[in-house]
């Protein structure tokens, strides 16, 4: 009777089989708490399919100081809070389920305004920090808050009122952001497809406009206001720079042109600028004469993307309308400053700006 022949492993099967456990050990050790507890049956999303808490999750693990150094609410935030409560709607929208990161906006002239309440903008807070709100300006435009980003009559809403969050960057812009703390041409498409139409109008009439600024990262915001701080004042620095969160450039909307000073206004680009951008969709956004509205001095290079509609409104035939005015909108900062570490940077290697 013959014997059997004993099955022997091959060396590769072996080491497979040992790669795999390995691999699996490894995995297990190193998982996350919040995994762990979900693995009995609960399947988790990728992070990009579960909206902004994802974005709010990797914010809270940012060992950045800078993203910890968030504004402090004023005294009686908590009873605002509470007053705040009166403009939730009976009914909203799953707002774990939206990112505002990928909604630059779009201007709607008639609102459905039925059930909404006007709002003391002064109790607001800090309103990067509110999940939901909706209710009207004393002028009938609807302030909308969804996940700490605000809208008016659907635009994307930044002044000293209205803050981002400190992690908002936009998608969906010409030139990918990627981490980077400012990028040219980091403006949502529709915006630089305005842009880019624009710079070919003043261009046919011999005119040279370029972009000296445009996207800027929270955290680059808070070094330059901090040093702005340092060298003027926090009384002279919000006339002219916005505080971290409060900056337009980081919305992807908006930019500086040429110079970033007031000689812009007097060449035959800025008079050009000033009489033309709202065909393209742009607005001056901090006009002459409005500082008492805007919070910011006059900023002829200034521009923010709005659509071709609503910058025609502001244009006003000539006599431009600030946002704050046209929509009665308050532009004033709810909440006391904390400065930021103060390091200093070396500004010759910063965009050549002002701030806002």
């Amino acid at each position: 009777m013959k014997k059997k022949k004993k099955t022997k492993l091959r060396p590769w099967v072996i080491f497979l089989i040992v790669f795999m456990i390995t691999s699996t050990a490894i995995c297990l050790a190193f998982r996350k708490p919040e995994e762990k507890k979900e693995s009995s049956g609960n399947i988790q999303t990728p992070s990009e399919d579960k909206g902004i808490n994802a974005h709010e999750d990797e914010f809270d693990h940012n060992d950045n100081p800078a993203h910890k150094n968030e504004p402090v609410a004023t005294e009686g935030a908590a009873e605002q809070t509470k007053v705040l409560e009166d403009y939730i709607p009976d009914e909203i929208p799953d707002v774990s389920k939206i990112d505002t990161t990928k909604i630059a906006g779009e201007y709607d002239p008639n609102p459905d305004t039925e059930g909404l309440e006007v709002i003391d903008q002064s109790i607001l807070g800090d309103t990067a920090k509110i999940k939901y709100l909706k209710a009207l300006t004393d002028k009938g435009a609807v302030i909308e808050i969804i996940n700490g980003t605000s809208y008016v009559n659907g635009i994307l809403m930044v002044n000293k009122t209205y803050r981002l969050p400190s992690y908002y960057v936009p998608k969906d812009t010409h030139e990918a952001i990627n981490g980077r703390p400012y990028v040219y041409g980091g403006l949502v498409n529709e915006a630089w497809d305005a842009w880019q139409e624009m710079q070919a109008a003043a261009k046919k009439e011999r005119l040279n406009i370029s972009i000296s600024s445009g996207y800027r990262s929270y955290d680059t915001q808070e070094t330059l206001f901090s040093n702005y701080v340092m060298m003027q004042g926090l009384e002279a620095a919000d006339t002219f720079s916005a505080r971290a969160g409060h900056s337009e450039h980081q919305s992807g909307l908006c930019f500086d042109l040429n110079s970033v000073n007031d000689t812009f206004t007097g060449t035959a680009e800025g008079r050009w600028v000033n009489d033309n951008c709202y065909k393209y969709g742009f607005c001056v956004r901090f006009p002459e004469g409005k500082d008492d509205m805007t919070g910011y001095k006059y900023e002829s290079w200034h521009l923010r993307y709005v659509g071709v509609q609503l910058a025609t409104e502001l244009y006003n035939e000539g006599d431009w309308l600030s946002i704050e005015e046209y929509f009665g909108l308050t532009s004033t900062y709810n909440y006391e400053y904390v400065a930021a570490d103060g390091d200093e940077i070396d500004m010759t290697d910063s965009e050549d700006i002002e701030g806002t």
